[in-house]
């Protein structure tokens, strides 16, 4: 069983109960700058993304391993997000 929740405005959190042991994690998703709120697109994807999580912890918990096609698309896309945030980082 999942459960998905929103705290207060920026907290998206996910509970997992999965054999009598309940796993957590949260997202801090904040408005874009100048606005007080988020969208309705935001929340359903800050709620897909919750979800996403839980579905990796439920893999996980189980004892899935990715096949290699997966894991050269993971590999790709770090790659990708590591030159993303290296580069927001040197421009502040």
């Amino acid at each position: 069983m999942v459960y998905i929740r929103r705290i207060g405005i920026e907290i998206f959190e996910y509970l997992l109960v999965f054999k009598k042991q309940i796993y957590s994690s949260y997202l801090i998703i904040t408005p874009s700058k100048g606005k007080k709120s988020l969208t309705e697109d935001e929340v359903n994807q800050a709620g897909a993304l919750a979800m996403s999580g839980a579905v990796a912890t439920i893999d996980f918990l189980l004892g899935k391993k990715l096949d290699k096609k997966t894991k050269e698309i993971v590999r790709k896309f770090e790659n990708i997000r590591e030159k993303v945030l290296n580069y927001s980082s040197k421009s502040k």
